[in-house]
Parts: C-alpha cells; structure tokens; sequence
C-alpha cells in the first residue's frame, strides 16, 4: 500500500516536471516571436519616416536662403545669378539660366512666390510669378520625327486644387523667333474643372484677351470669351469679340468685328484635326477695305464663307453689291484656296441686262474673270477675261461715259516675277461706228510694250508697234502702218483719211506741246511728208475739220 501511494506520486512529480519544461519552451518561443516582429516593425518604421525625414529636411532647407541656395547647386546646369529668397515662400534672381539635354532656357529677372499654407487646404497657390524676359534655345535632333496624325487630348485630374494669380511674363522668343511681348494670367480650379479669369496676350499690336472655363476630360468642353484687338490699315480701332464653345476637339465660334470691318463672324474649327477643318462666314452691311477706294468700290450687303480643310483647299464664296454711278453692280466670287495657291477662281460684275438709256439692249453687261494664282515658288497669276457691254467707268467716281464704248473684250493675261503678259481682242463702238482692236501686251512696273498692235474699222485700219516708259518722265516710241485711217472715227475733229508709216518717239514735258526726239514724221498718201511741230509751239483752239 505504501509502496503504490510512493509510485504514485512519483508519477504525478515527474508530469508536472513535464508540464514545467512545456510552459518553459512556450515561454521562450513567445519571446523569439516578439523579438522578431519588434525588429520588423522597427525597420518598417524606419522605411516609412525616412523618406518623410528627407523631405522635412528638404523643405526645412528650403526655408533658408542658404538651404535654397545650396539645393539649387545640387541641379546640373542650373545657374542663378544673385539670388536671394526661399523656395519654400517668396524667391527672386537676377537672371536664371538652365542648360541640358539640347535645351537652353535664360530668365531675366524672375520672381516667385507661393504659400505653402494653402497645402493644408488641398490647395496649391501660386501667388506671383514675374520675368521680365525669357528665351528659349532647342538643338534640332538628328532625327526629328514630323507627326501628320491627330493630336490626342491628355485627361488629367489635379488632387489638389489650383490658385494661379499675377502671373506677368514679359518677352518670350523660341529660338530667336518672338512668340509674345507680354503674358499675363490669372485662373483656378480643382480636378478637371478650371476656370480662367484673365488671359492676356500681346504681339506687336496684336491682342488677345480671354476668360471663361475648360474641363480636361474627354473632350475638353469649354465656353470662353475672347476678345482681339488689330492693327487696322486704316482708322483708329478694328476688334473682334469672339464666343468659343464646344470642346477643343469640336470648337464653335461667332461673334463681331468693329472697327475698321463692321461685319458679324459665325464658324466651326477641328483644331486637332491633323487637316484642319474648319467653315468660316462673314457678313456685312458696308466694308472699305482702303480709305482711299471711292464710294462707287465701297462692298455694300455682302458676305465671304470659306469651308474645307488643309488638305484639300477651302471652298470659297462670296457675294456683294457695288454703288455704281449707273446703278448697282453685283459681284460674285468663287474659287479654292490652299496652302500653296487659289484655283478655279471665278471674279464677275453684272450690272444687269435692263437696257441703257432707253434703247432695249437688254443682253448681259458683265465682266468675267477666271484664273488662279500661286505663292510657293513666287507670286505668280494667270486670268482669261471676258467683257460684255460692261460699263466700267461707271465704277470710277466722277469719270463720265467716255466717247468710245467698249462692247466687247476677250484676253488671256499672266503674271510672274514682276512682269505680266497679255493678249487682248476688243470690239468698240465709235462716233461713227464699229471698231475691232487687238495687241500683244509685255511689260513691267517701268514700262510696256504692245506688239501685233492692229485696229481696223469702217474707215481704214492702223497696225504696228510701240512702247511706254514709266521709270522716269513718261515717254513712248511708236511704228504704225496706216491705210486710209480716219482718226475722226475716234474723235470726230480730228476727220481725216491718213495712209502710209508713222514714227514718233517723245516724252511729256511741262509745256503744252510734248517733246518729240527726232521730230515724229507723218506721210500722208497724196500728201507731203509732216514733222511734228516744235516743243514751243502752241496749238490754236480747233475751228474746222483738217483733211489731207
């Protein structure tokens, strides 16, 4: 009995001792588990505070103007010339120039200021950013790579909000070229929604000032306000005020010009669009285009629409209404304008087909021009025009019908490199009947000569050729055939029956009588040869006919 009560409590001893070692083990196993996760939690605390303890000693650097000073060095390239500030507030330099990667950006006289409170807002402020100028330089690449695609639209959302002020650039020029004089900005937003509350762009004495919103997302819708201010050729002002919307991909446009154009502007723009297509129309009650154009040139109730793209030229068109002396005279324009040139152009002015004074002629009176011109190699023109009882002179104020009408005009003419060409046929009416013309026409901006010169009529026929001279006092040379030519079919005093070769070379002078060297001489069939009288002579006033 003893016995078993001694085994037993050595058996319950030795489970306890057992029990023992266990909670030791477990003990210690706790312990290496704890270290463990303490060592990792430690270094996962160290990988999330250094960053923020680099960025706080960045920005407390940056408090300092010597912090700013000494970050700045740290930019390769980067040089700043008295400069003084934190970039963490209110900075400024005397000039700022960067250098690298082909690209060189100088900055004259920069001045930056912004305030990190607003961070705690969710907001980034901008409060000034002045320079007075700045210059950017781009190195060509070796391989520049010219994209004919359409441009895609980034959409972008700020997380944080966005306050821009007093943002005053002063001359900007990209690689010499002068892109502004002046740029100006004030705007905000948050997210994708902005809103511009002044824009201000200045080139010479061109100016443009916007304001209104734009979304960057999707399309970019926008609704803005612009207004631009030109250079007019004449007068004081020429505006235009413009109502954008629509979206930057799909752009719509209409609004006014005053000033030197008084017209209303209506349009469409893919400004993305690698082609460009666009439709643009103006209209207009009365349009001078010079100051010095007469009343009778003066554009009245006409418009000017132009759609098409880059690609294929842009469909032209356009009506008027001119004041003639004789009435209204209608104009109408058509043609296709490229990059590169105006084809199938087509210019007429019809003064209608009512009769003329009184007489029934009721055919057509109008003038036709058709042709183009190019501008890529050289200004050049080519034109076929075509005249029908049209009363020209009605659209020159003040000038009365002259006493040989023109019924009749057909020519080809051409222009290039300052010198034109044409040939003309024409038909006339004179005092004492109907006339045919025809000519050659080469010249330039100092003189003219007419070749193949021929005119026949009822009463004889003239043929030859002769030369003007513009370039100084105006002179001429000129070789005519005559046979039984009566200048009186021109001019009725001047009645005469005229037959042989006349020469005469001269120049306008002062006096009455212009100088003619050699002396001009007529021959006369059945008449002695006549000189031109001297350069003193003084015609008498006109008191018969003269025949010879």
């Amino acid at each position: 009995m003893a016995g078993a009560l001694l085994d037993g409590a050595r058996v319950v001893t030795d489970v306890r001792k057992d029990n023992d070692n266990t909670d030791k083990a477990k003990q210690s196993q706790r312990k290496r588990t704890h270290r463990f996760r303490f060592w990792v939690l430690l270094l996962l605390g160290l990988l999330v505070l250094l960053p923020v303890v680099v960025v706080s000693a960045i920005l407390l650097a940056l408090r300092s103007e010597a912090g700013t000073a000494w970050v700045m060095d740290q930019i390769p390239g980067l040089e700043a010339v008295n400069d003084r500030g934190s970039l963490f507030g209110t900075w400024q330099a005397d000039s700022l120039e960067w250098q690298g990667y082909g690209v060189n950006v100088a900055v004259d006289a920069p001045l930056v200021d912004w305030s990190p409170s607003c961070l705690f807002d969710l907001q980034l402020c901008l409060e000034t950013l002045h320079v007075k100028q700045l210059d950017v330089s781009v190195q060509p690449s070796e391989e520049e790579q010219s994209s004919s695609g359409d441009i895609s639209l980034p959409g972008f959302e700020l997380p944080l909000g966005l306050r821009v002020s007093d943002v005053r650039l002063g001359t900007f020029t990209l690689n010499g070229s002068k892109v502004w004089d002046k740029f100006e900005l004030d705007a905000g937003g948050s997210g994708a929604d902005w809103k511009l509350e002044r824009v201000y762009y200045q080139l010479d004495d061109y100016t443009v000032v916007a304001s209104g919103r734009v979304e960057t997302r999707r399309d970019w819708p926008v609704n803005l306000e612009v207004n631009a201010t030109l250079p007019p050729p004449y007068g004081e002002t020429w505006a235009i005020d413009l109502a954008l919307s629509g979206s930057v991909r799909d752009l719509a446009l209409s609004g006014q010009s005053r000033g030197y154009l008084n017209a209303a502007l209506e349009g469409k723009v893919e400004p993305l669009a690698s082609n460009l297509p666009a439709r643009l129309k103006i209209t207009s009650e009365t349009f001078r285009a010079a100051e010095a154009l007469p009343e009778t040139l003066v554009l009245k109730n006409w418009f000017i629409e132009a759609a098409g793209n880059l690609q294929n030229g842009f469909k032209t068109t356009g009506q008027a209404t001119l004041p003639g002396t004789e009435g209204p005279v209608e104009l109408a324009l058509a043609g296709l304008v490229t990059t590169a040139e105006a084809r199938d152009i087509r210019l007429e002015l019809s003064a209608g087909s009512e009769g003329k004074k009184g007489q029934g002629d009721t055919s057509p009176r109008n003038l036709v021009v058709t042709g183009k011109t190019q501008w890529q190699d050289g200004l050049s023109a080519e034109a076929h025009i075509r005249l029908r009882q049209f009363p020209w002179y009605s659209l020159l104020e003040g000038m009365e019908e002259p006493p040989v009408e023109l019924r009749k005009l057909d020519g080809d003419a051409s222009w290039r490199n300052g010198r034109y060409q044409a040939n003309l046929t024409a038909e006339v009416d004179g005092a004492q009947g109907k006339a045919e013309l025809a000519t050659a026409i080469d010249g330039d901006a100092s003189q003219v000569r007419l070749t193949e010169l021929s005119a026949v009529t009822g009463a004889g026929s003239l043929s030859g050729n002769g030369s003007v001279n513009f370039s100084g006092p105006l002179s001429w040379q000129a070789a005519l055939e005559l046979k039984d030519f009566n200048p009186g079919y021109w001019v009725p005093v001047l009645e005469a029956s005229l037959s042989g070769e006349v020469t005469t070379e001269g120049q306008l002078t002062e006096g009455p009588v212009p100088a003619m060297e050699p002396p001009g001489i007529w021959r006369a069939s059945g008449a002695p040869a006549l000189r031109s009288p001297p350069a003193d002579w003084i015609p008498p006033p006109a008191t018969g006919l003269c025949q010879s």
